[in-house]
């Protein structure tokens, strides 16, 4: 068997990749970070093609090996014939290392936490069961999510946004992309399976500061008012207050909106809004929503939204969201908004990133894979 570098050696931006040798003591979020802060739509058609070319020489070559599924957990400190099959796995998948070395040392364990950050799971360096599926996924089924996912691609090509934001819903991530580059990533919570995330394009035109949370009907109808009968003291705690048939709740920190909303008008009724849940960002699948997305880094993104205007300071919008007073700011610049759905896509580093079909969109594009 000929084995292959899946690794993509391109690189979407100037900025230097973190290399894999780097002192292990620099703390393994800070190298997931630096790994993919922005998306380029543009270019993912061009990038997922060559990727493609690379996984269908694998394929014709007998594809890659597996590692047994008599594994169950493989960490740092372990060794033997099953740190062999790891390392077998992840050299052939794209990720060089010493596969003669039988010891889960350091530089694997920051390896592995790589793979599986490009892989969409818990970055937490051990093989486990989740880990040991993602590395034993057939060549020929990672060729298949590809040209799933090649169709959306192909409509973004001639696309020339010098500032955008991206979310990809599959991976739960927010890309604010800038060509002078700085732009960043954080994530984000989706819609759950019931109250799905639309895939659309808009722009982003007003931001709003402490904002009051007008309910919808189907939320009032289903979770609201349910609550309002069990506990008469529901509105008061919450913070909620009727405005006639209305239902509103008022800024603050219980705010479900938390302390900044993101207005983009579309036909979707869909917003990005910071959210005082924010334990849920720690979750690997992050859909919690009714459709509208949380953002883990609100003032951040409002900071790259602002700038250029006399709000662009990182301190003024702090002071702002401290306030307790709505306040809305409208952009003049207005900036594209991109919801996508990319189960498969290369990101900054020219990493070739797989998540999982949350909404099941890619399955009906699966196709069978041509030989040679």
């Amino acid at each position: 068997m000929v084995f292959a570098v899946v690794w993509i050696q391109l690189l979407l931006w100037t900025k230097q990749v973190l290399p894999l040798e780097m002192n292990a003591r620099v703390a393994t979020e800070q190298i997931l970070a630096e790994a993919c802060q922005q998306m380029s739509l543009p270019a993912q058609s061009r990038l997922l093609d060559s990727a493609m070319l690379q996984l269908k020489k694998i394929e014709k070559a007998g594809g890659w090996g597996k590692v047994s599924h008599w594994l169950r957990r493989v960490q740092k400190g372990d060794s033997g014939s099953s740190v062999i099959q790891i390392r077998k796995c992840l050299s052939e998948q794209g990720y060089p290392n010493d596969i003669a070395n039988t010891v889960f040392d350091e530089t694997l364990e920051r390896l592995v936490k790589h793979y599986q950050f490009h892989h969409g799971l818990t970055a937490d360096g051990i093989i486990g069961k989740a880990s040991i599926r993602e590395l034993n996924t057939p060549v020929s089924e990672r060729i298949n999510m590809i040209l799933a996912n090649l169709t959306a691609t192909n409509s973004w090509k001639n696309r020339i946004d010098q500032r955008s934001i991206v979310i990809n819903i599959p991976a739960f991530m927010l890309y604010a992309n800038d060509s002078s580059g700085h732009g960043f990533s954080c994530k984000v919570v989706v819609g759950k399976l019931a109250d799905p995330t639309a895939v659309f394009s808009a722009q982003m035109e007003e931001l709003v500061f402490n904002p009051y949370w007008d309910i919808p009907n189907s939320i009032l109808q289903k979770e609201i008012l349910p609550e309002i009968r069990r506990d008469p003291f529901f509105l008061e705690r919450n913070h909620m207050e009727w405005l006639g048939v209305r239902l509103r709740q008022k800024p603050g920190d219980d705010n479900a909106l938390g302390r900044i909303k993101f207005i983009f008008p579309n036909p979707y009724h869909m917003y990005l809004h910071d959210t005082p849940a924010k334990q849920l960002f720690e979750r690997e699948i992050r859909a919690f929503s009714h459709g509208c997305i949380r953002v883990a880094e609100p003032h951040q993104l409002a900071f790259f939204c602002l700038q250029g205007t006399e709000w662009g300071n990182i301190d003024r919008i702090h002071q702002l969201t401290g306030s307790g007073k709505e306040k809305r700011i409208v952009i003049k610049d207005k900036i594209p908004v991109n919801i996508v759905y990319l189960t498969a896509f290369v990101d900054q580093s020219g990493h070739l990133n797989f998540r999982h079909d949350l909404y099941k969109k890619r399955q009906k594009d699966l196709k069978t894979p041509k030989k040679g």
